[in-house]
């Protein structure tokens, strides 16, 4: 999804170095290789929530088995930002993140 890159680009002066960074990380690391295939056109609710699942149960790189809810939760928040510019820029009528419950987090 080379859209995130150009996403990040813009979002770089609105948040600290260290948002970015992460924002980054979570893009980059987690949510490309989930549904960096997909088109940007293309993305629908089904797939968002598809790669979350999929995230929870086997997303982790470090080691075996998946993603904490709070960092899944945390990938929604990017994606579904990224993709409200992408709404903004007229690039996508709707927002498809919208539509997608992210994992609930126990506090």
């Amino acid at each position: 999804m080379d859209y995130l890159d150009r996403w990040l680009e813009h979002v770089q002066t609105q948040v600290s170095p260290r948002t970015h960074e992460r924002y980054c990380e979570l893009a980059r690391g987690n949510i490309v290789p989930l549904l960096g295939a997909t088109a940007l056109t293309k993305l629908q609710p089904v797939a968002i929530s598809s790669a979350w699942a999929k995230a929870l149960t086997e997303g982790n790189r470090r080691r075996a088995g998946g993603l904490a809810p709070r960092t899944v939760n945390h990938m929604h928040r990017v994606l579904r930002q990224a993709l409200e510019q992408a709404v903004r820029w007229q690039l996508l009528l709707r927002n498809p993140a919208n539509l997608v419950e992210p994992p609930r987090v126990e506090r």
